[in-house]
């Protein structure tokens, strides 16, 4: 892989020249993370209806990029040099990571029940049910406190976001990296750098009924996403057609990539 910087409008117009999916082939990167960073530097993005309206042969007016004081920063993203045959050693790497998961002995895979819970878990599984005991929810989730693992879901998601974070943990520490918790976040410590981390239960906006009416709000829909918490690239990975369990070898993958990158960096 190698790093290419680009500014503002030159972003800008990466983004109106290709649609998200084929960007993120190209780069290390995912869908969402390309349209977060637009969000964060105040570029306008394509919609669906724009590119089919482009496979049709319309021509679609292209909003102007809006003027702000974010216009002079830079924004990085990493390419793969021989994208081919990157996108085969990431297969090969997450089937390798797969059968070692299952294979391995002392290698701990997801299951529905906790074996041996780490303590971080075990004191966060005591904080969630005390919560729950005293009816501490905001529409309809709950949490830990602060010092503890940063978990907020609602109380039927409890159990399973705990298994998870649980596999994690083992994962990560048979693998030499670890995870850390301190009074501003959880952080997995890859290759020495920190990275931090939190397990969210997805919301929606939607109509909620109640005593006056119907109304508004966010809503819970029972996803569950891992995310690296950052302000220019953040990482998400949020339940789908695989469950986020399923996707354990990939997340494992990108948190290496990720703590390898942020240790060269550090260097300079």
């Amino acid at each position: 892989m190698k790093e290419v910087i680009f500014t503002r409008e030159e972003f800008y117009k990466l983004i109106w020249s290709e649609q998200y999916s084929s960007l993120a082939k190209r780069f290390d990167i995912t869908p969402q993370s390309l349209k977060h960073r637009c969000d964060s530097y105040t570029i306008p993005v394509p919609t669906s209806k724009y590119w089919a309206a482009i496979k049709t042969g319309k021509n679609v007016e292209i909003p102007a990029l809006p003027e702000t004081n974010t216009a002079d920063q830079q924004i990085e993203l990493f390419l793969w040099e021989d994208s081919n045959e990157s996108e085969i050693n990431i297969s090969s790497l997450i089937e390798y990571i797969k059968a070692e998961i299952e294979s391995q002995s002392g290698l701990p895979s997801f299951s529905e029940t906790f074996l041996n819970p780490d303590t971080l878990v075990t004191a966060a599984q005591k904080t969630f049910k005390e919560n729950e005991k005293k009816g501490w929810t905001d529409r309809g989730l709950i949490w830990c406190k602060k010092g503890e693992l940063d978990i907020t879901v609602s109380p039927e998601n409890v159990d399973r976001a705990l298994r998870f974070i649980d596999t994690l943990i083992k994962l990560l520490r048979k693998s030499g990296n670890d995870v850390i918790v301190s009074h501003d976040g959880t952080y997995a410590v890859m290759n020495g750098e920190k990275l931090k981390i939190l397990i969210r239960e997805k919301l929606k906006m939607g109509e909620k009924n109640d005593s006056w009416g119907g109304r508004h709000d966010f809503l819970k829909t029972g996803k569950l996403s891992l995310r690296v918490d950052e302000l220019y690239s953040p990482i998400e990975w949020v339940d789908g057609l695989e469950r986020l369990e399923e996707q354990l070898p990939r997340i494992l993958y990108k948190l290496d990539i990720k703590g390898k990158r942020e240790k060269e960096r550090s260097l300079y």
